[in-house]
């Protein structure tokens, strides 16, 4: 009998399942306070990516804001922003969301032919402005799934069991998924998906250089002061921008 190769399976939904089942399990009660039992290994994680970030990440994120023009720069994340169209209008619709959904996707259609596919921002210089950024895990959110514990990523630094997981489903909309299920050659994929990933994540390290610093000189524990910055920026992009003055915590905390 034949077996099922991993392209067959569906594993958006097989993900889907397990964050749903997980999430709740993870934080069997709520709190005013941050969830984080697992702090001494996210630490050791917090600690290892700061080294990597000092001596590796930084110094290129420097190099690539100094060699560059502003307007260069801006072109590029601009182009990487376009790029994240599909999971912005997938993730608004499974909000219920459909007017922002159509922002998302009249603005794809602008800045792909008029902005030359996406280094200019030409529906902003129209007036149609960018609605905050979505994701899988706000979405999940948004159906009060809870976010389980704290969790810093290799690499990739803070999250939550939610929002870990739902980046894995983000995933299969991303431009690397989409490139490597073309019917590019596989040695032209290779080539695009490695560069394409090194170039955007230099792009977003490049911009937090100023606030990372900042965030490190005026902290006296920056493992605390990141996981609160992490939390209020959740917040924030949970509510649209608007988060109320006063709100129950279970959401995130």
């Amino acid at each position: 009998m034949r077996t099922r190769g991993l392209d067959e399976l569906n594993l958006p939904a097989i993900i889907i399942g397990l964050i749903l089942w997980f999430a709740f399990l993870a934080e069997p009660v709520f709190s005013q306070q941050v969830y984080d039992p697992w702090e001494s290994y996210n630490r050791k994680v917090f600690s290892f990516n700061e080294a990597v970030d000092k001596k590796v990440m930084e110094p290129v994120a420097q190099a690539y804001a100094d060699l560059l023009p502003n307007k260069v720069e801006k072109g590029i994340a601009n182009f990487f922003e376009n790029l994240g169209f599909p999971v912005q209008f997938a993730n608004s619709l499974l909000q219920l969301k459909p007017g922002q959904a159509l922002t998302f996707l009249v603005r794809f259609a602008i800045n792909t032919t008029l902005g030359i596919g996406g280094f200019i921002d030409t529906a902003s210089a129209i007036g149609l402005k960018s609605p905050d950024k979505e994701d899988f895990g706000l979405t999940l959110a948004s159906y009060s799934v809870p976010p389980g514990p704290y969790f810093v990523l290799p690499f990739l630094g803070p999250s939550t069991v939610r929002d870990t997981i739902g980046i894995g489903v983000d995933f299969f909309l991303s431009p690397p998924y989409l490139l490597w299920k073309s019917s590019l050659s596989a040695g032209l994929k290779d080539k695009l998906i490695y560069s394409s990933s090194a170039l955007d994540f230099v792009e977003k390290r490049a911009s937090l250089l100023d606030a990372v610093r900042a965030g490190r000189e005026a902290s006296l524990d920056y493992y605390l002061f990141t996981r609160s910055a992490y939390f209020q920026y959740r917040k924030g992009l949970l509510y649209d921008g608007f988060p109320p003055d006063e709100f129950d915590d279970d959401d995130f905390e």
